[in-house]
C-alpha cells in the first residue's frame, strides 16, 4: 500500500505531478483566503485525483480562539461541511 500525502497546496495543485498511490491524504491548507469558493476548486482537483481513497482536512477563514485551540468558525456550521461534502462527491 502507498501512501502519498501533501500539504499548503494553496490552490497551485495544477502545478504538481502526483505519483502513483493507493491512499491520498491532504494535511491541511489547500486553499488561500479558505472560502467555499476555493474549497470547491481543490475538491474538483482531489476529486479528479486517481487515488481509491481520499482523506482531506481544512481550516476556513474566520478561525477564532475555542477551548484553547485554534478552529474556524466556519468548523461549526453544518452548511460548511454539507458544502465541502458535496463539493467533493460529485
Amino acid at each position: 500500500m502507498r501512501i502519498v500525502a501533501v500539504s499548503d497546496t494553496h490552490l497551485f495543485h495544477d502545478e504538481f505531478v502526483m505519483p502513483p498511490g493507493d491512499i491520498f491524504v491532504h494535511a491541511g491548507d489547500m486553499c488561500r483566503a479558505g472560502d467555499l469558493d476555493e474549497l470547491a476548486r481543490a475538491a474538483s482537483w482531489i476529486r479528479g485525483l486517481p487515488y481509491r481513497h481520499k482523506v482531506m482536512g481544512q481550516w476556513f477563514r474566520g478561525t477564532s480562539r475555542w477551548r484553547g485551540t485554534r478552529r474556524s468558525r466556519a468548523d461549526t456550521r453544518p452548511s460548511t461541511w454539507r458544502a465541502a461534502q458535496t463539493a467533493l462527491s460529485r
